[in-house]
């Protein structure tokens, strides 16, 4: 006759370890999602049509928050998250993403105009997106959605990772820069 060996503690921290193992693996996810969603935002804003390139930035962190809801188990709003990314976005660099817009129009400039968006677009883009992600990310951790998410709640946390942002997506345009160096001297 069989018994059952275990214990009710030791299935409590069998059940411990594995969603810890969730967790971190979630969080791996994760941070696979925003930097790869970076790079992909600092490569939109090189649209070197004026205007289209927010919308493609835009269209970016959409697809960011809805594959993190979807590695959350949560359902998508594009219109709740198109609020959401305006409140922020727009919250700090003024009205209705108004840098983003600002250094995309200077593209309508010759030259200068528009070697100057190519560099400063792409670390706002992705700062921006990275800052987007680890709210989205740290929300849906604490059980919240894409439709219960309060700009006014978040904005300081938002604020903390577009510096962090900042630092991260002058480093991934390095890489980028670097590996597209290495490419065309190999």
């Amino acid at each position: 006759m069989a018994t059952d060996s275990s214990s009710p503690a030791a299935d409590a921290a069998a059940a411990t370890e594995v969603e810890r193992f969730e967790v971190l693996n979630r969080e791996a996810k994760t941070n696979d999602l925003v930097k790869n969603h970076i790079m992909m935002a600092s490569a939109a804003s090189l649209v070197p049509l004026p205007l289209l390139d927010v919308a493609a930035i835009t269209g970016v962190q959409l697809r960011l928050i809805a594959k993190l809801a979807q590695l959350h188990g949560k359902s998508f709003s594009e219109n709740a998250a198109r609020n959401t990314i305006a409140g922020l976005v727009g919250g700090v660099f003024g009205h209705g993403a108004g840098i983003l817009t600002a250094i995309s129009v200077t593209k309508f400039i010759p030259g200068f105009g528009w070697m100057l968006g190519a560099v400063s677009l792409p670390v706002v883009a992705g700062a921006s997106t990275y800052a987007l992600g680890r709210v989205y990310a740290r929300h849906f951790e604490s059980g919240g959605s894409v439709y219960d998410i309060s700009v006014d709640s978040v904005r300081a946390y938002y604020n903390e990772q577009l510096k962090k942002g900042r630092r991260l997506a002058r480093v991934v345009g390095e890489q980028m820069g670097g590996e597209s160096n290495a490419s065309q001297s190999a």
